[in-house]
């Protein structure tokens, strides 16, 4: 526990959604990790999550579900929305628009359950509004208005678009939190009062996710993993990058990991039609699959160049699967899309306009000698320590 931060701040409610299911959502994933940060810190950390229905489980409205509720410094209270598949809430607006409808009904059911657990008499609160409805962290201010004497509302801007959002003036909150350094760029030109600060972090990896990380010679393998559609993985660049790789003496090879959810599947069509016309079998996998754990770092331990093509909007700046690859060692090509062109800068890869560009084995070569010092980069960058001491800052702040 951090002497004098706990007297300033007693308890801290994180609130998102789509944290740990099937499909990792990057929002969901950093906004666990604040409340594992948060907790770290010395305070008494409530992550109030709301997922959706899982492969193969029946149909309901929703259900709670407290977990070891004040049994330590992290405690999870979760909401079970049994309506929509977190697959239909991601990939549909209707899907997307139904659950925001659904949240705004129940978070008060949730908060209240949870605001009874708690002591009347806490006084300095801290509510992070992650990749969850707004409206969660303006019940809990409203409810805490009165009686707290020092209140930090602190608003998660993953992606650029958040930025322009309504919901964002009605939170009115202290604190702006970005995970790149050029959304805190964009957010300090179009604050105009909203906040009072803005602070910055990069989405962290856990001593988890990188342990076992070998820097051996890796395979001549280019790899993508992430959500496929036109947007995030055009088929015209697909289309440049098979061309360019067939070009290359040596038998590399392309390797795409995707999830297998309703968005995927045109791609998937189009995109096998194209590796056939251009004669590619051999050397273009596709695999929708959700990987575990131990299939990803086995995939990210081999790899030696990641691409990224992307045009669309990722469910965060910058992207997990690309600080993963980073972690690994593994050369960086990219659009500069979702704050990437920030990571290049830092000498881990190139930038492109388009992949018509790609030199494979340049981008192989390139790899082999830094793969040491990218993932060396890539650990000190984006380590959990460095989340835990921006919010101290924040916190100790406000």
């Amino acid at each position: 526990m951090v002497l004098g931060l706990s007297r300033m701040c007693n308890i801290a409610f994180v609130l998102g959604r789509h944290i740990n299911e099937p499909f990792v959502e990057g929002g969901g994933k950093v906004t666990y990790l604040v409340a594992k940060a948060l907790s770290e810190i010395g305070i008494q950390t409530y992550l109030v999550k709301i997922n959706y229905l899982l492969p193969g489980e029946r149909f309901y409205i929703a259900r709670t579900n407290l977990r070891s509720l004040g049994s330590g410094p992290l405690d999870e209270l979760e909401l079970k929305v049994g309506l929509f598949s977190q697959d239909y809430v991601l990939n549909k607006i209707f899907g997307s628009i139904a659950s925001n409808l659904i949240e705004l009904v129940t978070s008060p059911l949730l908060l209240t359950k949870l605001i009874k657990r708690i002591s009347h008499r806490e006084r300095n609160i801290c509510i992070f509004i992650g990749n969850s409805s707004k409206l969660g962290g303006v019940l809990l201010s409203q409810f805490f208005k009165r009686s707290a004497e020092n209140m930090t509302k602190i608003l998660a801007i993953y992606r650029r678009e958040e930025i322009l959002r309504h919901t964002s003036r009605v939170v009115r909150p202290n604190v702006l939190f970005t995970t790149s350094r050029e959304l805190l760029i964009r957010t300090s030109k179009l604050i105009d009062g909203l906040a009072d600060r803005i602070a910055f972090s990069y989405p962290p990896l856990l001593p988890e996710d990188i342990c076992g990380v070998s820097h051996t010679r890796k395979l001549p393998l280019l790899l993508y993993m992430g959500r496929v559609t036109n947007q995030r993985f055009p088929l015209h660049s697909l289309k440049h990058i098979v061309i360019n790789l067939k070009k290359t003496t040596r038998e590399a090879l392309l390797v795409i990991i995707f999830p297998s959810e309703s968005t995927s599947i045109e791609w998937l069509r189009s995109a096998k039609e194209l590796i056939s016309k251009l004669d590619a079998k051999n050397r273009v996998f596709l695999i929708p699959k959700t990987l575990d754990n131990n299939e990803k770092k086995s995939i990210l331990s081999k790899a030696s160049v990641f691409l990224f093509p992307s045009k669309g909007v990722a469910a965060i700046e910058p992207p997990l699967t690309v600080i993963e690859s980073l972690a690994h060692g593994q050369y960086l090509v990219t659009t500069g899309d979702n704050s990437t062109r920030e990571l290049v800068y830092s000498g881990v890869g190139q930038q492109l306009k388009n992949f018509e560009e790609l030199d494979v084995e340049e981008c192989l070569n390139m790899s082999n000698r830094l793969n040491q010092k990218i993932s060396r980069w890539a650990h000190e960058a984006f380590a959990f320590k460095r989340l835990v001491h921006s919010l101290k800052d924040v916190v100790s702040q406000n």
